[in-house]
């Protein structure tokens, strides 16, 4: 596939962290000059704030309500602005960072989100997020998608992918047990054997003719295929 369809450096949730921060995108923040204008779209319990303002940066978390999330992440404080992802209250070229973290699937047209985001942003500033493809329908979502899906809300919203990627540790197999129902969340320790049953046959046709272990982008497709989400970072180009 092209060129952005790869895995970053490094990648994955950490065991501890923040709610739903991925390696990459942390990398990508911390090598930002001190004092950049970090925007959060659908920031919920505001629980970026701390760790955002420790790297250095103004942290300012938008949502369209305060009551649409967890009880334990309303302890972080909650948005900072209540307003539609769709219409964002921030002048042109006015951020280094929009951030988006499992929100477009739950927006009635993301393309338009993806416009605001490219709007808002500096030249050189980069879009970070990440949003359903195989998850279950969930708390309202409504468009699902696949990396092409992804890269062409981006492309068409004026941004560049540097790289669009599988979340790897939240496979299909995994997502659908553990957001299914309490029965099927009890057996969410099934996933990974069926996930790596899924992939088994992939590595061994790698194995076989390229006679080592496979890298992490040679399987990138096979797990796109069976992503839960997918994940992505754009830059505003001049």
């Amino acid at each position: 596939m092209q060129d952005f369809f790869h895995f970053p450096p490094r990648h994955g949730l950490p065991g501890s962290g923040v709610y739903h921060l991925d390696r990459a995108h942390v990398d990508v923040i911390q090598s930002l000059p001190k004092g950049q204008t970090f925007i959060e779209i659908g920031c919920g319990g505001g629980q970026m704030r701390d760790w955002v303002k420790a790297e250095g940066h103004t942290y300012l978390g938008t949502d369209i309500s305060t009551e649409r999330v967890h009880d334990w992440l309303q302890e972080s404080g909650g948005a900072d602005i209540l307003c539609d992802a769709h219409a964002l209250p921030f002048r042109d070229d006015s951020a280094a960072v929009i951030y988006s973290a499992a929100v477009w699937e739950h927006l009635a047209f993301p393309h338009l989100a993806a416009q605001e985001a490219a709007r808002v942003l500096k030249t050189g500033g980069m879009h970070l997020g990440s949003m359903s493809f195989l998850e279950p329908w969930h708390d309202a979502s409504y468009f699902h998608m696949t990396p092409l899906g992804v890269y062409q809300t981006l492309t068409l919203a004026g941004l560049r992918p540097l790289f669009i990627w599988p979340e790897r540790e939240w496979h299909a197999f995994r997502a659908i047990l553990e957001m299914g129902n309490k029965a099927t969340r009890a057996m969410r320790f099934l996933g990974r054997f069926a996930n790596g049953f899924y992939l088994s046959p992939k590595v061994a046709q790698h194995v076989l003719k390229h006679r080592k272990w496979p890298a992490q982008d040679d399987l990138i497709q096979p797990r796109a295929i069976t992503a839960g989400a997918i994940k992505w970072i754009a830059v505003k180009d001049g």
